[in-house]
C-alpha cells in the first residue's frame, strides 16, 4: 500500500488558524499486535489568541484501519482523541497552562502479543503547569550608532 499525506493551513484571522491533515498508510502496533493494518487517520486543530495574552487551541484525531491478515475476519483498530489547552503568558518567557484530553482506542480481532493490552481504552486527563522558555541564540543588535554590539545576558 502507498503512503499518502496532505495538510493544510488556513488563517480565520490575523491570531487564529485552522489546520487539518490527513495521512494513509500501513501502520505497525508493536507490542501489541502482529499485524499490520491499513490506515487511514485524519486531524484537525483550531487555535489562536483570546486576549494579547491567552491562546487557545483545539486538536481532535481520528484514525482506522484494517489488518491484512484473514481477508474473511481482518482485524480493525479505530483510534480517537481530543486535546483543550488554554494558555496564559505571564511574561516574554513564562506561562501558565490548562489542558483537557480524551482519549479512547478500540482495537478487535487481532492476534495480540500483549494479552495484558485492553481491546477497548477510554481515558481523560486534565493538566495543568508551567512553560518556560529560555533563548538558545541572541544574536546582534544594532547599536543607536549603526554599528552591531553583542546583546548582554
Amino acid at each position: 500500500m502507498p503512503t499518502a499525506s496532505a495538510q493544510a493551513d488556513f488563517d480565520l484571522a490575523r491570531s487564529w488558524t485552522i489546520r487539518g491533515d490527513y495521512w494513509r498508510g500501513v501502520t505497525f502496533l508493536p507490542g501489541v499486535s502482529n499485524e499490520t493494518f491499513n490506515s487511514d487517520s485524519a486531524g484537525l486543530r483550531l487555535s489562536g489568541l483570546l486576549q494579547p495574552r491567552l491562546d487557545v487551541a483545539l486538536t481532535g484525531n481520528f484514525s482506522q484501519g484494517t489488518a491484512e491478515g484473514d481477508p474473511l475476519n481482518p482485524a480493525h483498530h479505530k483510534t480517537l482523541a481530543f486535546t483543550a489547552q488554554v494558555r496564559y503568558a505571564m511574561s516574554r518567557a513564562t506561562a501558565l497552562l490548562a489542558s483537557y484530553s480524551r482519549y479512547q482506542h478500540e482495537l478487535h480481532d487481532r492476534e495480540s502479543e500483549a494479552s495484558a493490552f485492553p481491546a477497548d481504552f477510554n481515558r481523560s486527563s486534565f493538566r495543568v503547569g508551567m512553560s518556560v522558555w529560555l533563548p538558545v541564540y541572541r544574536g546582534r543588535q544594532a547599536s543607536p550608532r549603526g554599528t552591531t554590539e553583542r546583546t548582554q545576558q
